[in-house]
């Protein structure tokens, strides 16, 4: 075999190996939504992007000061977007929590708000 078809070979076996995955994924995906619309459920997909928005959001909220939540947030969401890779599922709670968990080291009132997100202040 030469080199030129070994990289042929390699090209083609990642071109299926890309196919499969996709493939894979639509599966999963189909499934999911069979079962959330059986369940009632509603699937987010996690981001980090989204939580660094929140993030903003509220602290304009609050009216805090844009640049100092503009620092930490992306630290905030690489923390929280760590610890939910590591589980399977988890509820907007468990992640409003966690949010909250890492704002408490820069900002106690953001935090509490992410804290209490959903009930009544």
């Amino acid at each position: 075999m030469t080199k030129k078809d070994n990289q042929k070979t390699t090209t083609s076996n990642k071109q299926r190996l890309k196919k499969t995955v996709h493939e894979l994924k639509d599966k999963v995906l189909e499934k999911a939504d069979k079962i959330s619309k059986r369940n009632n459920i509603q699937l987010i997909v996690f981001n980090e992007q989204s939580i660094q928005e929140d993030i903003l959001r509220e602290a304009k909220v609050l009216k805090k000061s844009t640049k100092t939540v503009e620092i930490f947030a992306p630290k905030v969401a690489k923390e929280v977007g760590k610890w939910a890779n590591k589980r399977a599922a988890v509820t907007v709670g468990d992640i409003d929590r966690r949010i909250a968990r890492e704002i408490e080291r820069y900002d106690i009132d953001l935090a509490y708000v992410f804290g209490n997100r959903g009930k009544i202040i």
